[in-house]
């Protein structure tokens, strides 16, 4: 039913994409610097940086907020001192990031400080001719209190650049569930790059 609905979004979405877009060139985003944050979690893949919460940049609402602490790894710089917030409700919302097919997955790490059945959904906001279309990529399960790294999360979206659009696209994360609450923080996009 969920892989449906996902393709069911997916064809909208290409239809949905700037006219003549089928006829255009890949989509590529500019080269970035990579780090390979997860590689002690057997992830050897290199990494650029979407938010790390030590600046504003996202947009929060529902009561989302920075607050002081930081995952224990500071894979994000000895110096990173903060995190987000998300207590049931709450939503951030990441600034524009460009995204290729050569851009296949998030991760990010995660904190469960509320009920153990709380979870944080993540989704990518695609712009469109009709507005912002919002698509499941991901759900984080965590009944611990300790930091953890999430899985990689497929963006899936990514394969519309082969017909030339949408490239930028905004990543939404937001705790569901009854008395949900969740500290998140250095949020990553795997780039697939070779080097």
């Amino acid at each position: 039913m969920y892989a449906r609905k996902l393709i069911g979004s997916l064809v909208v979405a290409t239809a949905l994409i700037a006219p003549g877009a089928a006829h255009a060139a890949p989509l590529t985003c500019p080269q970035e610097p990579t780090v390979r944050v997860f590689r002690p979690w057997l992830d050897p893949s290199p990494y650029v940086p979407i938010g790390s919460f030590e600046a504003d940049g996202w947009t929060l609402t529902g009561g989302a907020s920075r607050v002081p602490g930081n995952e224990p790894w500071r894979v994000g710089g000895a110096g990173h001192a903060t995190s987000l917030k998300l207590p049931a409700g709450a939503t951030a919302v990441s600034p524009p990031v460009c995204i290729s097919i050569d851009r296949p997955t998030i991760r990010f790490f995660a904190r469960n400080t509320g009920a153990p059945l709380g979870r944080v959904r993540a989704t990518v906001v695609v712009p469109t001719l009709l507005g912002e279309l919002r698509l499941p990529i991901g759900v984080v399960l965590n009944p611990s209190e300790r930091w953890s790294p999430t899985l990689p999360m497929p963006v899936i979206v990514n394969l519309l650049t082969l017909l030339g659009g949408p490239g930028n696209v905004r990543f939404e994360l937001t705790a569901a569930g009854y008395k949900s609450e969740w500290l998140v923080d250095d949020v990553y996009l795997d780039p697939y790059s070779k080097h």
